[in-house]
């Protein structure tokens, strides 16, 4: 997350929720990112507005039938993996 919003935590708990909500949306249509890192979280914020956060890069997505299958960036794998 970029300074600007460092300390800003009404910022913050807009991004995390709108996060939250569109990883509940997709996964609710069956959608799985499979590779939700920081790089693929687009924010967007006008001076006065609230942030807009975006999901990108759905290169790695399947649906619920391929959630076997170990796909990822290795640095944000989670161990074990």
């Amino acid at each position: 997350m970029t300074k600007m919003f460092y300390g800003n935590i009404p910022a913050v708990k807009s991004i995390f929720t709108q996060l939250a909500e569109a990883l509940q949306y997709l996964h609710g249509i069956g959608i799985f990112h499979r590779d939700l890192k920081p790089e693929n979280v687009l924010i967007t914020s006008q001076r006065g507005d609230p942030p807009t956060v975006a999901i990108a890069d759905f290169g790695l997505s399947s649906d619920a039938l391929m959630t076997n299958i170990e796909l990822g960036s290795i640095h944000y794998m989670s161990p074990g993996a």
